[in-house]
């Protein structure tokens, strides 16, 4: 019988401490990824309350600068679509908000509903679907915007991560934009 004096390889001990170091970096690493796609979500969204809030200052300037800012249902334009303005300011509808944020194009107003969905250029990290944007008008002063993706669509009613719009009730005074992010 001959002996392998000159054996190449790894112990047991050695295999078991590489297993343990494995297993740390698994138990810290898997929940910063998992945790990336809320990240992600809340991002975007914040971006797009960001994006409305902008646009509707450029809104109020071009208003100002028309002489449109005194009164409620004025239509002024932002780039080449006319826009609904209360006091200057973009009046709480579908359309003007998808406008401001910049997630959608229509023709007009006539080709929306009270709600839509519209589809953004970004993906999200789970699996890659298309992101989307649902803006849904819930009474005269508010629209709120919520995020899906094409799997699962994310209501208005319990969802802890969301947009709300209410326009401006008098004159010199902004439309609130909130971003909710509870659970993104």
């Amino acid at each position: 019988m001959k002996t392998l004096n000159n054996a190449k390889g790894f112990t047991l001990i050695e295999l078991g401490i590489v297993m343990v170091i494995i297993a740390a970096l698994a138990a810290t690493a898997i929940p910063k990824i998992t945790g990336m796609s809320g990240d992600a979500k809340a991002q975007s969204m914040a971006g797009v309350a960001t994006a409305i809030e902008k646009s509707n200052d450029s809104l109020y300037a071009t208003a100002s600068r028309d002489m449109k800012s005194d009164s409620a249902d004025k239509l002024v334009f932002l780039g080449d679509k006319e826009l609904k303005t209360v006091f200057g300011y973009a009046a709480a509808n579908v359309f003007n908000i998808v406008q401001l944020a910049g997630v959608g194009e229509f023709a007009d107003e006539a080709a929306m509903d009270a709600s839509t969905t519209v589809a953004n250029s970004g993906t999200l990290p789970e699996g890659g679907t298309v992101s989307k944007f649902h803006i849904e008008k819930s009474d005269d002063l508010n629209v709120y915007v919520t995020m899906k993706n094409d799997d699962n669509h994310t209501a208005l009613t319990g969802s802890k991560c969301y947009i709300s719009y209410t326009e401006s009730a008098m004159k010199d005074m902004k439309p609130f934009v909130a971003f909710v992010n509870i659970d993104c």
